[in-house]
């Protein structure tokens, strides 16, 4: 029963096979190009295509077999998948690109990854430049070239003519990939009767996320292409102010760049715009551009301002007697105008004696905030105060050096820094002049202004 079975399934192999083989032979025998070869190779000669040493029937130009179900358009040549329906059949015209070996509408632009090779437009039967159209399919013409649409030969081929918005024949006018409008080259002007691309141009804002005051830096306005000639305009705004300033307005038509450079001045989120207008024509463009100007860090500030906390602590420690002590201090300030740190007083604390500990009320600081962003604002950045010894005390005295809980509670979003010895806990009677230091403390720098 097995054996019978085997048997079975062979025969139906078999005759498969043979029904198969039968199918494609059926299929290519009355294709004349298969019957047709003259051993002259042509790429464009359908009838000049090798035979397939495999089943030996004719190869298209792409070396695929048509017995491997590959086959080539009779019209242009293009390789499509037998039984369907060629491209250049929904086109008005197929045209051969010989640079990269692609056929397409002849009314479209070609993107072709070699932009210097030559592309043949099968229907007129021509070269010309792959980064453009066909000169004659593009100014209307009908007909067909030596092997192209199907035609005669290019009789009823349109009489070339000078085209309005080059002046040339052929027309060289650099035409708009999406659109197929002209667009203008330099600061020419386009004729009235031509067809200027009005798509939207590409412009791109490059300038640092986030910059401290005092600090220049550069917004970058990159254009889109080769310069052609432009109107940049650039606003900027703080998130707090509810008006644009315009801060630069300049024809850029050497270059497809411009710059603008700003100091940092005013904390806040500094919003720029830009907008382009190319020359002689409607196309525009615009971007958008977030700039965070911040204060600077506490760090910074201790760095500035060293000399002005070495002088206060010892002023502290000079104040410091069997007759009490009392803490000392100032507000720090940036002048945005000369770039350089201010300090500025506050009243002295209150005189106290042992077992109390000392305090300073810094008041409300002096300081001038930006009321815009042209601003040149004077703010503060950093509250400093010191610390005392206990030296003179008689009494047992317990000091624990660095910012107490009174400090931090107050003002938490403002940087602040405490100067006071470097060893803890201290006790009555230390040396005076034992090392001290600096303690920041709460935020690292004053909050930006997001309001």
């Amino acid at each position: 029963m097995i054996r019978k079975l085997l048997t079975l399934c062979f025969l139906i192999f078999v005759l498969m096979s043979a029904i198969q083989t039968t199918t494609n032979i059926s299929r290519y025998t009355s294709d004349a190009r298969a019957q047709s070869y003259t051993g002259e190779y042509n790429p464009g000669d359908p009838t000049t295509w090798p035979p397939c040493l495999i089943c030996g029937y004719s190869f298209d130009y792409t070396g695929y077999c048509l017995c491997v179900e590959v086959c080539a358009c009779q019209y242009c040549g293009a390789t499509i998948t037998c039984g369907s329906t060629c491209y250049c059949q929904y086109w008005n015209n197929a045209c051969y690109c010989s640079s990269c070996g692609t056929y397409y509408d002849c009314y479209s632009y070609h993107d072709c990854n070699s932009y210097n090779g030559p592309c043949y437009c099968s229907t007129h039967g021509i070269s010309y430049d792959c980064a453009s159209v066909c000169p004659l399919c593009s100014s209307g013409g009908g007909g067909g070239g030596e092997g192209g649409g199907g035609g005669e030969g290019g009789e009823g081929d349109p009489t070339p003519t000078t085209c309005e918005c080059c002046g040339q024949d052929p027309c060289i006018c650099n035409k708009c990939a999406v659109c197929q409008g002209i667009i203008p080259d330099g600061l020419k002007s386009a004729s009235t009767s031509c067809s200027v691309c009005s798509c939207p141009l590409l412009v791109d804002l490059i300038a640092p996320s986030s910059i401290v005051i005092g600090n220049d830096y550069s917004v970058q306005m990159i254009m889109e292409g080769s310069p052609r000639g432009y109107q940049v305009k650039l606003e900027m705004k703080a998130n707090w102010e509810p008006n644009w300033h315009t801060v630069y307005d300049e024809a850029v038509s050497s270059n497809s760049s411009a710059s603008y450079t700003r100091e940092a001045r005013t904390s806040g989120r500094i919003t720029y715009k830009v907008t382009i207008n190319e020359f002689n024509t409607n196309r525009t463009g615009t971007d958008e551009y977030d700039v965070y100007e911040e204060y600077p860090d506490v760090y910074e500030i201790m760095g500035n301002v060293g000399s002005q906390m070495s002088a206060t602590w010892e002023e502290t420690k000079s104040a410091a007697s069997t007759s009490g002590r009392n803490e000392k201090g100032f507000w720090i300030y940036f002048d945005t105008r000369t770039g350089s740190y201010e300090v500025e007083d506050v009243p002295d604390g209150p005189v106290v004696q042992c077992g109390t500990q000392g305090t300073i009320n810094p008041g409300s600081p002096n300081g001038l905030d930006a009321f815009s962003s042209q601003d040149y604002p004077k703010p503060f950045v950093c509250f400093f105060h010191t610390h005392t010894p206990v030296t003179f005390c008689s009494t047992v005295v317990t000091k624990y050096c660095g910012p107490s809980p009174a400090d931090t509670d107050w003002y938490p979003e403002l940087p602040g820094i405490c100067y006071d010895y470097s060893y803890s806990p201290l006790n009555q009677g230390h040396d005076i002049n034992l090392p001290a230091q600096a303690y920041p403390y709460n935020s690292s720098r004053r909050a930006t202004r997001i309001f």
